[in-house]
This record gives C-alpha cells, sequence and structure tokens, in this order.
C-alpha cells in the first residue's frame, strides 16, 4: 500500500494526490502535519515537509521526484505525453 504523507495547504502535496489519482493507485493520505500524523511523518522524513509518499520499502521526497517515481514506477495512465514535442 502506497502512503501518502501531505496536507491540505500544500500545493506540492496536492500536485502528488493528483497524479496517484490520475494514474488510478489506491493510497493512504496522512496528514503529515497535524498533531496525530508528525511522529509518522518524522519516521519517514526527517526534515519533517510534505509530500513525503513510501511504496513498500521505497521512501521519496520532494513532489517532483515523488511525481517521476510514480511516472518510473506504474508507467500506466502515464502523467505526460510520450512524444516529447507534445510536453
Amino acid at each position: 500500500m502506497i502512503t501518502l504523507f501531505d496536507n491540505a495547504f500544500s500545493p506540492f502535496a496536492r500536485k502528488v494526490r493528483m497524479a496517484l489519482e490520475h494514474k488510478g493507485l489506491r493510497f493512504e493520505a496522512v496528514d503529515g502535519l497535524s498533531e496525530a500524523g508528525r511522529a509518522r511523518l518524522a519516521a519517514v522524513n526527517p526534515r519533517r515537509e510534505v509530500p513525503a509518499l513510501v511504496d513498500g520499502e521505497v521512501t521519496v521526497v520532494n513532489s517532483s521526484h515523488i511525481v517521476a517515481y510514480l511516472e518510473h514506477r506504474y508507467p500506466e495512465r502515464p502523467l505526460y505525453p510520450a512524444d516529447p514535442a507534445t510536453r
């Protein structure tokens, strides 16, 4: 199961949520900035910044890195056109 540490006020986390939803991937969303989620976020990202994504044994931080990881790991329903000119 994919876990996304996010926060409703983070545009960077929103980008990752949109990518996960577009790809149709099931995930658990944890508000990493809430009192209840801070300890879990700190365990996977010592900088305590959202977004952070945990996919099995892999942890990825930074929205651009997460989106690139998702595109590589789950190529179904690509986020970007295959043709570089159309990107």
